[in-house]
C-alpha cells in the first residue's frame, strides 16, 4: 500500500469521501527520521513533524519539494506500508486526532483506487499546518 504524507501552509477544500475506519492493527513508530528531507529552515516547526507518526514498518519511497525553497511550503514524503488501505486510514483516523489533527475532509484520490484525508492543527508559528494523507494500493519490491 503506498502512503503520501504532504504538508501545506495553504487552505485545502475537498469534498467528504465518507467516514474513515475507526480501528487499526497497525503499531505507530516515531517518524521524525523520515523528515529531515522534507524541513527547510527549521520549517515544519517540531510542534508539527513531532505530531505525525507512520505506522511500524513503513519504507520511505521518496520525497517531494513542490515549493522549491521560494514560495508557502509544500512538500511531501512518501512511504510503502505492508497492509491494506483501509487498515492505514483507520491509523491515521486515530493516530491524527490523538496528536492534536483535526481531520478536515475525505475524499476519493482521482483514479478511484485509493482515498485521502486532509487534517490540520495550529503550530507555535502561528501557521495553520495542513497534512494530506493519501493512501492507495501499490507494490513495492513485489510486495
Amino acid at each position: 500500500m503506498g502512503l503520501g504524507i504532504g504538508l501545506f501552509i495553504a487552505n485545502l477544500t475537498k469534498g467528504n469521501g465518507g467516514p474513515l475506519p475507526s480501528t487499526t492493527t497497525l503499531v505507530p513508530e516515531a517518524a521524525a527520521p523520515f523528515w529531515k528531507p522534507i524541513m527547510n529552515s527549521g520549517q515544519p516547526p517540531s510542534d508539527v513533524l513531532g505530531n505525525i507518526e507512520v505506522p511500524q514498518g513503513a519504507i520511505s519511497t521518496g520525497y517531494d519539494n513542490l515549493d522549491g525553497g521560494v514560495t508557502q511550503y509544500d512538500r511531501s514524503a512518501t512511504f510503502f506500508v505492508p497492509a491494506t488501505t483501509q487498515d492505514v486510514l483507520g491509523f491515521y483516523a486515530v493516530q491524527l486526532p490523538a496528536t492534536g489533527w483535526k481531520v478536515r475532509a475525505t475524499s476519493t484520490i482521482q483514479n478511484h483506487r485509493g482515498r485521502q484525508l486532509l487534517a490540520y492543527r495550529f503550530s507555535r508559528d502561528s501557521f495553520e499546518w495542513q497534512l494530506r494523507i493519501a493512501a492507495e494500493p501499490t507494490s513495492h519490491a513485489g510486495a
